[in-house]
């Protein structure tokens, strides 16, 4: 599941939701997806998830069958000088945050933005690329709102304000529209009494978490678009989630219930019905609840038996964990297995197809995570340590070997992989990595490696750069920590 920042991590939902990742998720749980790529798209980007970053600008590759091709120019972590850039260019600024432990960002940064379509909007704007993980990105984290990864944005070189933002993934041809809407914002092309700019504001409101006003926008835009207007289904979605934030179970299953079956797109659907499915699980209203419930996986059978032409290997995957999910709610488990299965075999296929180890490690989250939930773990285990000895200096591949063991109850098993990506990690991933072995200690009921697992935790805290936005939280998660070893004997 996503963990939208101050949400809790019990179900996948958000995840799917949101077309993104979780920040930190410890262990797989059952019909988790990740981000994946188009079946028929063999582009590849020269940028890894686990080579070090620079302050530089790296050249993403457009297609491996068309090496003539232009390039997408990506600042890499120097958001300075591609603010500098864009400001001396007049031009607008879109940044990718992302992070290598992200499946859904590889998929993004592996399969969409290398597109030819994308690559053409270089006369409108520069690209840069942030690692949140990073230290030296402390400064952009702490200004701009990253809520789920990756975020995406565009902004005005002039002052750093924001044109526009999207939380998770999006096809090539809703990243253009993405794009393209931000910068006529900015250059004044856009009705400032029509409907994509009440849109845009909707969704400055929902990446600060203002909830209610993000739901006022989102009914003006629909008010202003009318029946007929080509981003409803969008506006639709973001209206839906905002009432999902506020905890409003019955409107959320009103809302849901009666657009459901209009709603269109690549991810829409998909993300729509799963917030449907939420909101109907809370409300009061049990028929009410049920109904909503039907309609969801009504919407959702349409949508994986027929995706739209543009749907990427990540977008039917996500949408069959989602039908699958579903399923199960109503104690359908023939139907979820089904759905799970046809999950598999589109995303060994598209493994398959990867033209190199990195490319295919794109699919082995969610891979892992189907394989796991209808008992095949030892085909889980196979895959990644294969992929372990594909990508030595992956932190990626052996983390999710032992998030693979400790699902599996193979504790002890799982601390090989996990000193592996320990050492290869770095921020607060590998904090997480940390705080992973000190459970699996804990386990095993093994006083001493706890004790030594927690103290290598504490200097990993300590060492950590005081960011205004985080140094909070870092010091309420010390103190806890230090707490652990004072009641640990000596």
């Amino acid at each position: 599941m996503v963990r939208l920042l101050g949400v809790p991590t019990s179900t996948v939902v958000f995840a799917l939701v949101m077309g993104s990742c979780s920040p930190a998720p410890t262990q797989p749980t059952a019909l988790t997806t990740s981000s994946s790529a188009p079946a028929v798209n063999t582009t590849t980007a020269t940028q890894t998830a686990t080579a070090p970053a620079t302050s530089a600008i790296a050249s993403v590759s457009t297609s491996s069958a068309a090496p003539a091709a232009p390039k997408l120019q990506m600042i890499e972590d120097d958001i300075p000088a591609a603010m500098a850039k864009a400001k001396a260019d007049n031009k607008s600024l879109f940044v990718e945050v992302w992070a290598p432990w992200c499946h859904t960002c590889l998929s993004m940064k592996n399969f969409v933005l290398p597109d030819p379509a994308i690559v053409a909007l270089t006369n409108r704007v520069v690209f840069a690329t942030v690692d949140s993980d990073r230290d030296s990105n402390a400064a952009f984290m702490d200004r701009y709102a990253v809520n789920a990864w990756p975020t995406l944005f565009v902004l005005d070189p002039a002052n750093g304000g924001v044109l526009g933002l999207q939380q998770g993934s999006l096809s090539v041809g809703e990243l253009r529209t993405f794009i393209n809407d931000a910068v006529d914002l900015r250059d004044a092309k856009l009705d400032p009494n029509g409907p994509t700019v009440a849109l845009l504001k909707a969704r400055r409101a929902r990446a600060k978490a203002k909830w209610n006003q993000a739901s006022r926008k989102y009914r003006l835009a629909l008010q202003r678009g009318g029946a007929s207007w080509n981003r409803r289904s969008e506006a639709l979605e973001g209206l839906l989630f905002s009432e999902y934030r506020q905890k409003n179970w019955t409107r959320c299953t009103q809302i849901g219930a009666k657009h459901v079956a209009t709603i269109e797109g690549t991810v829409t659907p998909a993300d729509f019905s799963a917030l449907l499915i939420r909101c109907a699980a809370r409300t009061r209203n049990q028929t009410l609840g049920r109904q909503a419930h039907k309609l969801a996986l009504e919407r959702l059978k349409r949508h994986t038996d027929q995706p739209p032409q543009a749907s990427s290997v990540d977008d039917k995957s996500d949408a069959l964990s989602i039908y699958a999910s579903g399923l199960r709610g109503i104690g359908n488990k023939v139907g979820a297995l089904q759905a799970i299965q046809r999950q598999i075999a589109l995303l060994e296929a598209a493994a398959a197809a990867a033209p190199s180890p990195k490319m295919a490690a794109t699919f082995d989250y969610a891979r892992m995570g189907a394989y796991l939930s209808i008992g095949r773990g030892a085909r889980a285990l196979t895959m990644l340590r294969k992929r372990v000895t594909q990508l030595p200096d992956s932190y990626e591949a052996p983390a999710r070997l032992a998030q693979a063991l400790i699902a599996m109850r193979r504790r002890r098993e799982a601390l090989a992989p996990l000193e592996k990506a320990i050492a290869n990690a770095y921020g607060p991933r590998r904090i997480k990595y940390l705080k992973m072995r000190a459970n699996i200690y804990v386990g095993l009921g093994d006083k001493k490696g706890e004790r030594s697992a927690l103290e290598a935790l504490v200097k990993a805290y300590e060492a950590l750069p005081r960011s205004s936005k985080l140094h909070a939280t870092r010091r309420a998660e010390l103190r806890r920590v230090r707490r652990r070893l004072a009641r640990l004997p000596k």
